[in-house]
Formats: C-alpha cells, structure tokens, sequence
C-alpha cells in the first residue's frame, strides 16, 4: 500500500524503483574513476552498500582513506575496492592497447605511460575496455567535454561511430530524455535519426515506452526555413528504418509536451506527450538543459554517453547457447562411452576405418542419448531465454515480469510468471 500511495503522489517513483530494480539486477562493477572527489565516495559507498552491485574507486589508497574519514565514512574504508596503476597487475596489457590505438596520432611510449598510468580518467576508461568493469562513472571534477575527449582515446566515441549523449530531466512527476547534450555539433538528419534510436533504447531501459519529437523552432514544415529543414526530414529516415517506437515532427517543444497544443494538428502521430526530444545541435540542447535546471528547478542525470556495444538478440542467443550446450554434451558423451567397445574391435578387424566406426554403429548406438540431451536443452532454452530477458534486453516476457514486479502490477506479474510456466 505505501509504496502504491508513493507511486500515486510521484509518478516518477514507479519509474526511478524500476531503476532500482534492473540494477540491482544486473549487479554491475561500477567504476568511480575520480576517487579524490568527496561526493564520488559517498555515491560509491552508497552504491555498495545498497547491494547494487560492487564499486571499484580509481584513486590513491591513501588519498581515498582521508577523504572517506573526512566525510565521517572511515567504517567504509574495508569495503571499497580502490584500483590504480600501482596496484593493478594489468597495466602492462592497458598500454599496449592504447599504444596500438595511438602510436600514429602523435603519440610515443612515454605519453602513453602518462595517460595510462597517471590520468583516472584514462585509466578508468581501459578498465572497462578491458572487461575489468561494467560501466564508469566520471565527469564529477572535469567539463564533459575535456572527459569526453580523454575517453577518446580507448573508445571510438564520437559521432562518426554513433555515439550519443542524452541527459534526463526529471520535473513535475515527469521525464524527459534531451540529446544530442554531448557529442554531435551538429547533427544531419541521419545522426538524427541515429540519436533518436540510441535514446528509444536508453528510454526502454528506464521503464518508458519511447515517444521521440524531432523538435524546432518550427512546426510540421511551418514557417519554412533551412535551420529546420533536417528536423522535418529526420522522421522520414525513421520512418524507412522501420522502428518499433513512436515519433514525429519536426514540432515546437509546446506540441512535443502539451497535448491542448497537439490538439491543433490531430494528424500527428505521438498518442501521448513525447519523452524524448532530439534537439537540433548540442548547443540547444545544453542550453535547454541548463535553462530547465536553474529557472524550473529540474533535476538533471547526465549526460550519459551511449556508446553501442549492442545487448539484446547476440547476449540472448550467448546465454541461450550456453544454457543448453552443457546437458547436450554431457549426455553424448555419456552415450558415446556406453557403446559396446567389442563392436569397434569387430569393425576395426574388418577393415573399417574410424569414421565408417563412427558413423555406421557408433553414432547410431549413441543417439539416444544424444536426443535426451536434446530434450533437456529444449527446456533450457526457454529458461535462457528468459534469463536473458531478465538481465539483457528491454523486452519480451522476462522484462515484462521483472517491470510489473517493480511497478507493484501483480496481475501482471503472475500473469507473465504464469506464461513462463506453460511455456518452459
């Protein structure tokens, strides 16, 4: 009941607990690349001691120590996995990487050593290149702008390679996702287009059903000017990619937010307010942001920078794979070894080679085995698949479980549990 009555007074609670949820989840090894800020130690401590997941601080033990106890966390001092150059076995294999990436723009052996070993952010960044982490925190003590550029250099991140920056205001019960708010200068409608569907996936991970506005000082063409023209061809792009979300425009930001205002133009195709607004350049989007944070008190997260490693259908199919690969082996082989080893030496006195003995009696007599294997990786497979729902994708039957769990809809819930059931 309480947390249905907080969901009632603050829309956004559904949403923020859902959140919640997924990460707690997915435990990630979060890493807090700036270990000297104050305020990146509490969000650390925090995040472990929540049970999100485990926290790795870039910073120096020593200087790490000091700041948790002048924070009044010095009982946290244990708990935290502070990681540096100096105390990483792996520093090796991060300056090859980078000097392999660098070593034609300028760079030598010594300005790799310095960037590796001595920049957090840096350092920070090959970390999660390397697998040694799952996502990274930074940007708490330098412009996004300069982190952006150090991140540069482990991560193709920037717009040539589809990268995105989208940043969440939360205000009045609601959120809106706002980009391109880091990387493109200037986007074409084809980066456009790119943006809105890096921002459809990180509005899904969040609980929202995407609904994009390609938004301008114009409105469905009206007036006419060569500044909107990209915002009024980028739904086109979509439209010919054939995305699963909703959008439109190009439309000023009143009809993206305001349904009275949509009223005027009832061919439009948002069936609610938009949560998304793809802005023109990063310029207005920055300024938008920073305008609804100071004058509307708007709470900001971000920007986040989306670089594609592409989670969905290829993790699915792995966790599948792996959940059906083992029971199939075990019992072939168990099947191959209790074949009669008289009816290999008979074959082999008869002039038999190997593979005519394996093919002619020690496939067959092994087959149902094999088959039984194949029956329990039928089973395996449903639960893989949901599993990977669960912990990988923002969609199907496994998300749409663990969303109603987080959203208090036990019809839902059961109702999707039931499915599960029938269908493993």
């Amino acid at each position: 009941y309480e947390l249905s009555l907080k969901s009632r007074m603050d829309p956004t609670a559904n949403i923020l607990r859902s959140i919640n949820t997924r990460a707690r989840n997915a435990q990630a090894r979060m890493i807090f690349a700036e270990g000297d800020d104050p305020r990146v130690l509490r969000a650390a401590v925090m995040y472990q001691r929540n049970g999100l997941g485990e926290a790795l601080v870039v910073g120096r033990e020593a200087d790490v120590k000091k700041k948790l106890e002048a924070a009044g966390l010095g009982d946290a001092v244990g708990e935290l996995k502070v990681v540096n150059a100096a105390n990483t076995e792996h520093l090796d294999e991060y300056k090859a990487f980078l000097y392999n990436r660098l070593q034609r723009k300028g760079m030598d052996q010594h300005d790799i050593h310095r960037l590796a070993a001595r920049d957090r952010h840096v350092f920070s960044a090959l970390m999660l290149a390397h697998g040694h982490g799952d996502a990274l925190i930074t940007g708490a003590t330098r412009k996004s702008a300069h982190v952006l550029e150090l991140i540069n250099h482990v991560f193709d991140a920037d717009a040539a390679h589809g990268a995105a920056g989208v940043t969440a205001l939360i205000h009045k019960g609601r959120i809106i996702l706002v980009s391109d708010t880091l990387v493109h200068e200037w986007p074409d409608e084809e980066d456009l287009a790119n943006i809105a569907e890096r921002c459809a996936e990180v509005a899904r991970d969040l609980g929202l059903e995407p609904r994009v506005a390609f938004v301008s000082f114009s409105t469905f063409g009206y007036p006419v000017s060569e500044r909107a023209e990209k915002m009024h061809v980028a739904p086109k792009v979509l439209a010919q990619r054939g995305v699963d979300f909703e959008f439109d425009g190009e439309m000023t930001v009143d009809v993206a937010l305001n349904a009275r205002a949509r009223e005027n133009y009832p061919f439009a195709k948002l069936t609610d307010n938009a949560n998304i607004l793809v802005v023109p350049a990063r310029h207005s989007a920055s300024i938008s942001v920073k305008m609804m944070q100071e004058l509307a008190g708007a709470t900001v997260i971000g920007p986040i920078l989306i670089i594609w490693f592409g989670i969905g259908p290829v993790v699915a199919a792995l966790i599948v794979f792996l959940m059906c690969f083992f029971p199939i082996l075990v019992d072939s082989m168990s099947g191959f070894r209790a074949v009669d080893p008289r009816l290999f030496y008979i074959s082999r006195s008869m002039g038999a080679t190997r593979w005519q003995s394996f093919w002619k009696f020690r496939l067959p007599a092994a087959m149902p085995a094999i088959f039984s294997g194949m029956k329990i990786g039928v089973v395996k497979a449903v639960e893989g698949v949901i599993i990977a729902e669960f912990i990988a994708s923002n969609k199907g039957l496994g998300f749409m479980i663990m969303q109603a769990s987080s959203f208090m809809d036990m019809s839902l819930m059961f109702a999707g549990l039931i499915a599960a059931a029938i269908v493993a």
